[in-house]
């Protein structure tokens, strides 16, 4: 069973959490990252080696017919990945490893059901894609630069938010 944490627990581990897109772009340092999954699923990879991170899935918090759509547009191993996932209402957060991230990762850039990645050492939150755009707001300067030098080494694009030029 892959155990699901609740907002306060994921915020006591040093997590980065904003409510909405704005308020991100007013109060941190943020970059934009493009490029392909298999990029970004690269970038990924080497922030969860580096250090404690996590991500939401709301699927929990979801209607049962918001569920059921969600369901029809999953492959048969995603259905038994989700069985495997402990899907308590309000307990919306995993600890990420490999194989949670890789699902995520494929869930979101197929723009199915969107989820943001918390980066818990050089404390940033990575916001769900738009067309393989995914948001990076970052505690402060120093951590923005070291996640640009990292998206730049996985072949990722990097910009600046509009907020931010």
């Amino acid at each position: 069973m892959i155990h699901s944490m609740t907002k306060a627990e994921v915020e006591k581990a040093g997590a980065l959490l904003i409510d909405t897109l704005k308020e991100g772009e007013v109060l941190y340092p943020s970059i934009l990252l493009r490029g392909t999954k298999e990029k970004m699923k690269k970038f990924l990879l080497q922030v969860i080696e580096e250090q404690d991170c996590y991500a939401d899935f709301y699927y929990p918090s979801l209607k049962k017919e918001e569920k059921e759509h969600f369901l029809s547009g999953l492959s048969a191993d995603e259905k038994s990945y989700i069985q495997r996932m402990e899907c308590t209402e309000g307990k919306i957060y995993y600890p990420l490893d490999n194989e949670i991230c890789t699902f995520l990762l494929d869930i979101t850039a197929r723009e199915w059901l969107f989820s943001s990645f918390y980066f818990i050492k050089n404390r940033a939150v990575l916001w769900g894609n738009y067309q393989m755009a995914f948001p990076l707001f970052c505690e402060n300067e120093d951590v923005r630069e070291y996640y640009r030098d990292l998206a730049c080494a996985c072949g990722l694009q990097t910009e600046m938010m509009e907020s931010q030029k």
